[in-house]
């Protein structure tokens, strides 16, 4: 069993269809960057999903890639176009399934900010 993992050696994760839009870990990057910055996101937040993004396409996982930046946004309008006092009727499934990825996102931020502070502190 090689050590190596998938698509490190230049090899595709998943095959070629008509449909399909190879991008560089850089492009895909800029592209996740200026789609979510699109929305008003903060630059700290908007790194930090991106990375993630990344992580999970390279990781195998294409669901969890840019793709989820088209729920990132559903979420985003909704959130905007809702009026003052005026409840949204939504199907209980849908709802629920907003508000865990609103978790999932704040969840990433939190992440990498411990991370980033535990590694502060073990440098100093």
């Amino acid at each position: 069993m090689s050590a190596t993992p998938p698509g490190a050696s230049g090899a595709l994760l998943d095959q070629d269809t008509p449909d399909t839009i190879r991008l560089s870990v850089a492009e895909a990057t800029a592209l996740g960057e200026r789609a979510l910055s699109s929305l008003g996101l903060p630059d700290d937040d908007v790194r930090i999903i991106v990375d993630q993004l990344i992580d999970n396409a390279l990781c195998g996982y294409p669901f969890a890639s840019l793709p989820r930046i088209l729920a990132i946004a559903q979420d985003a309008k909704t959130q905007q176009a809702r009026q003052p006092g005026v409840e949204e009727i939504r199907i209980p499934s849908e709802r629920a399934f907003r508000e865990r990825d609103r978790r999932r996102v704040e969840g990433l931020v939190l992440e990498r900010k411990v991370v980033e502070a535990l590694t502060a502190l073990a440098s100093s």
